[in-house]
């Protein structure tokens, strides 16, 4: 399978890129111009099966909430086309600097739909080990500082990460998608919706975003995450022009 690696950034002249290139200088990775849902009327939203006719009469469907989905998507369909798989990352990510060659030399990726190598640590996460223990939990710091992750990083050994099966979390700051998953994510993620997924610790989310719509998809795919983290952020805002 050949691999390749995006970050998708709103804006290609701001100090958060800059600052994603020099935390992931080890990294080659293609720069994707993020997608504004700005200019999608809500007639058109409709009719191209983004939203349900009753989302699009609430104000959780957010110009930048509907843009975020429409870019992972965008990047999982150039999966399905190119049949590869990809490493895509959100802008203010930091990664290990061994990510690549984990990637590379995974045994076991092919078998997967997804392996997420962070999520966000500000809501409760739901994976199960390698031994089939169930657990759901709260990270802390939630909100991690760079130099926190930056620190944290540099403690981790590839060679203790283990994959846990994910079942519950938010955030796609750093994942790693195969042409079959790309596939199965890509026929799913829309319409988004108010039908409510339950997140333990988190309780009922509504299917408004990109990041609470595959809460109701993980169940019925094969998708991991590395304990511990070979990636983390901030988790400022996603996608903010600065």
């Amino acid at each position: 399978m050949d691999k390749s690696a995006s970050v998708i950034t709103m804006n290609t002249d701001s100090h958060r890129l800059r600052a994603f290139a020099a935390n992931n200088r080890y990294l080659d990775y293609i720069i994707f111009q993020g997608i504004s849902g700005k200019h999608i009327a809500k007639e058109d939203r409709i009719a191209g099966g983004l939203v349900t006719p009753q989302m699009a009469e609430t104000d959780m469907i957010t110009d930048v909430r509907l843009g975020t989905a429409i870019s992972h998507w965008s990047l999982w369909r150039e999966a399905i086309k190119t049949n590869s798989g990809e490493l895509i990352m959100e802008d203010d990510v930091m990664t290990h600097p061994l990510i690549w060659s984990t990637i590379e030399n995974s045994e076991h990726l092919e078998a997967l739909d997804a392996l997420f190598f962070s999520c966000n640590t500000n809501t409760s996460i739901t994976m199960r080990s390698p031994e089939g223990v169930l657990l759901s939990c709260i990270c802390d710091p939630a909100n991690p500082h760079p130099d926190w992750i930056n620190a944290t990083l540099a403690r981790t050994s590839v060679e203790d990460v283990r994959y846990w099966r994910l079942h519950r979390a938010f955030g796609l700051c750093c994942y790693f998608v195969t042409p079959v998953g790309g596939r199965k994510l890509a026929t799913s993620m829309f319409p988004l919706t108010l039908e409510e997924s339950f997140v333990p610790l988190a309780g009922p989310v509504a299917g408004s975003t990109i990041n609470h719509r595959m809460n109701a998809l993980y169940d019925d795919m094969n998708v991991f995450i590395s304990m511990p983290f070979l990636a983390d952020t901030p988790h400022h805002n996603e996608f903010a022009p600065v």
